[in-house]
């Protein structure tokens, strides 16, 4: 299913983002041998206020239970597949109510790769090429693939990247669309899959749930003018 990458481990998780908050995180292993069960605890609080007599606080609690049958050498026992349960507690509180309780359960896929050197390096973005068009406004263009994928050429698509992976205990960590590896329901290029993508537009595209490459570009340039139109 990847053939262009040595080892990969598939793996679900969830992800908060919080743009004021407090955290506490841990992780404990309940045994050191395997199989084992690895239990991270994010407790996050979180306060605004409109006046001093209008004060909301959120607190939230996220346990990640991830199983692992054997332990995650990337030598001997990739590819590997974990199926994690994040349950998500929150309680609302207000100056003026009664607290407010609420819990949910999460089920997200992602998917493990080891680096290696011709990666996107962490932080960075893919971007277009700069040309400069016929009235001399520079725009933003991108060529084929330098390193086309083969499942994106038996498709007809561009390889392209929207963003790259994330970066946990050295490897890569690709999360995969709910809906699988075939994305077709979202015209809002932020909520783009992370990692490599065969792409036709918004609406025609497959994740490759894999790494960008380092030469990759994003989906949304247009296509460079050909030698023969310059």
């Amino acid at each position: 299913m990847f053939p262009d990458r040595k080892s990969v481990v598939t793996i679900g998780m969830v992800l908060s983002t919080l743009a004021v908050a407090e955290t506490v995180s841990t992780a404990t292993s309940t045994s050191t041998t395997y199989p084992t069960t690895i239990t991270s605890i994010w407790t996050t609080t979180i306060t605004s206020s409109a006046s001093p007599s209008d004060i909301w606080t959120t607190a939230r609690t996220v346990t990640v239970l991830e199983p692992w049958s054997v332990s995650p050498d990337p030598y001997g026992n990739f590819p590997y597949t974990i199926h994690q349960t994040s349950i998500i507690r929150e309680t609302v509180a207000h100056a003026a109510t009664t607290v407010t309780p609420a819990a949910s359960t999460a089920y997200p896929t992602w998917v493990l790769w080891d680096t290696q050197a011709a990666d996107l390096p962490v932080g960075n973005v893919p971007r277009c090429e700069s040309v400069a068009s016929s009235n001399g406004v520079t725009k933003g263009c991108a060529p084929s693939a330098l390193k086309p994928d083969t499942r994106c050429l038996d498709l007809g698509l561009e390889t392209r990247c929207h963003a790259q992976c994330i970066i946990r205990d050295w490897q890569w960590w690709c999360r995969q669309a709910d809906d699988g590896l075939l994305v077709s329901n979202s015209s809002d290029s932020s909520e783009l899959p992370m990692g490599r993508l065969c792409w036709g537009n918004s609406h025609n595209y497959t994740q490759l749930v894999e790494p960008c490459d380092g030469t990759d570009y994003p989906p949304d340039c247009d296509a460079c003018p050909s030698a023969d139109a310059q």
